[in-house]
């Protein structure tokens, strides 16, 4: 290898290392949990409240201890429920069969803006 692959490299490393932290605070935490079901918003709980939440008699979604889950999905495939347990924006939790998904949100203090 000559000289310039080298600093190549390096310099491939150095903006892996820079950019990893930046990444990985991008993944903002949120205070509620959302879910649509056939993109229509089916509830909205906040994530510090631990309830089981039954969903159209296909899935069950459980909140506790600041993260959420899918304890029960009617699906043949059950992938929903093997994505463990979220508990920032940068995940969701989709299940496809029963249209369902499962993400956290920000719930801000204001509603609108308008200028």
């Amino acid at each position: 290898m000559k000289k310039n692959d080298f600093i190549f490299i390096f310099l491939v490393l150095l903006v892996l290392a820079v950019s990893f932290p930046v990444i990985k605070n991008t993944a903002k935490g949120g205070n509620t949990v959302k879910i649509t079901v056939d993109g229509k918003i089916f509830a909205e709980m906040p994530l510090s409240q631990n309830c089981e939440i039954p969903i159209n008699n296909t899935n069950i979604a459980v909140i506790e201890n600041g993260s959420v889950y899918m304890k029960y999905a009617s699906c043949p495939d059950k992938l929903c429920m093997h994505q463990g347990k979220v508990s920032d924006s940068s995940r969701k939790i989709i299940c496809l069969p029963n249209r369902v998904v499962i993400e956290i949100t920000k719930k801000s203090e204001i509603d609108t803006v308008v200028k």
